[in-house]
């Protein structure tokens, strides 16, 4: 008879930490060979990762690309969980061009509702450590995913896919961290099994330039999805942000605003809001609905403000001063893409504000946080990795 098992063996516990800073070093230096008969570039690198339905999970990608259409790869990647004792794969193949980018995979993936909050790699070493998992999980099995991208002038892009595969729910597999070691991870809501069939189009504006200075730039999004098979429904997000020069020195304002809204009640398929990326002062998605909105402020010193103080290395740390305000509301299926916010106010939102302590660059961000709506929570602690809002 099957029995539900936590990852708890000691020996995988000592390999894992062993593991974790050689495979991250792997990882980044890939290896590349050139081989003028047939390929012009090779590729592969381990991939690891670590979180509460997973456990420790160890995998390899391999991507290669012929002489003659350099653009083109062909990609495999497959992995094992040690914690689930399962294993997931990805192959496919992808075109990158100046104007244009297409790929189409066939998958057997753990997946998430919302993985930009978090990147995989910060989300693991949060978990590791802290158990501090920002993601759900699902399983997208049997499933395929293509993808098309175009590009205008560097600054317009015009991007469409389709998605499908068979869901279902994933257990808690993991039990361990180098700190609060007798606390548990948070649930991982279950996801509703059935065949998805997800279909998305939409625009975007990007001005932003990759530079160490402050720039005056716009980033704007606007995505339509199609709920198709077992899950059908309608959806739609809104968001932009805006990176103003202050007068000031060298300092900096930006403003994020996202509005998001879906018609389905399904776990795998509702917004998230709390923790990083969203409210700071609040746990991790403690609020989850299919009506959301929210806005962030940060108010940047980059250095005009700790540098003055005369302490030995605060040279090289940058101020932010930072405010989170979100909504959410959970509607029927039926009920119209755009009901719900009609109910949306001033007292109705959730805010958050505090401060960030930042090296230069944004090589590591620790933020402290307040929730505003009571006085008797504590202060909450978080920090990133290479972050910009």
């Amino acid at each position: 008879m099957a029995r539900n098992f936590l990852y708890r063996t000691p020996g995988s516990k000592a390999a894992f930490l062993i593991l974790l800073p050689v495979l991250a070093w792997v990882s980044d230096a890939r290896a590349q060979t050139d081989d003028v008969s047939r390929f012009e570039k090779f590729y592969r690198g381990a991939r690891l990762r670590y979180n509460r339905v997973e456990g420790s999970f160890l995998g390899y990608r391999l991507s290669v690309g012929h002489k003659d259409r350099p653009r083109l790869t062909v990609f495999a990647e497959s992995g094992y969980g040690f914690g689930s004792r399962a294993a997931r794969w990805e192959a496919g193949v992808e075109y990158r061009g100046p104007e244009i980018s297409v790929n189409a995979a066939f998958f057997d993936r753990s997946d998430s509702p919302d993985p930009g909050i978090l990147g995989a790699t910060e989300n693991s070493l949060f978990s590791l450590l802290f158990k501090w998992d920002h993601r759900d999980y699902f399983r997208a099995k049997n499933g395929f995913e293509a993808n098309l991208t175009l590009r205008k002038k560097r600054r317009f892009s015009f991007f469409s896919g389709l998605t499908a595969y068979h869901c279902e729910p994933m257990p808690i597999r993991a039990a361990w961290s180098l700190f609060f070691r007798n606390r548990p991870f948070r649930i991982n809501p279950p996801a509703r099994r059935g065949d998805v069939g997800l279909l998305r189009a939409g625009v975007a504006v990007d001005t932003r330039v990759r530079s160490p200075l402050f720039r005056n730039a716009w980033y704007g999004r606007l995505r339509y999805e199609r709920g198709l098979r077992d899950f059908a429904f309608h959806g739609l997000t809104l968001e932009g942000k805006r990176y103003q020069k202050a007068k000031f020195g060298r300092q900096g304002l930006i403003v994020r605003a996202r509005l998001s809204t879906r018609q389905s009640t399904a776990p795998q398929f509702l917004f998230g809001l709390g923790g990083v990326g969203t409210l700071r002062g609040f746990d991790i998605r403690e609020f989850r609905a299919n009506r959301l909105v929210l806005f962030n402020v940060e108010y940047a010193f980059r250095g005009d403000v700790l540098p003055i103080i005369p302490i030995r290395g605060f040279d090289l740390l940058n101020l932010t001063l930072f405010a989170d305000a979100g909504w959410t509301r959970l509607m029927p299926e039926s009920a119209h893409l755009f009901a719900g916010f009609g109910e949306l106010n001033v007292r109705s939102f959730k805010t958050s504000t505090g401060l960030v302590i930042a090296l230069p660059r944004q090589l590591f961000r620790l933020n402290v946080a307040r929730r505003l709506d009571r006085s008797d929570d504590a202060w909450a602690l978080s920090f990133r990795l290479r972050f910009d809002l």
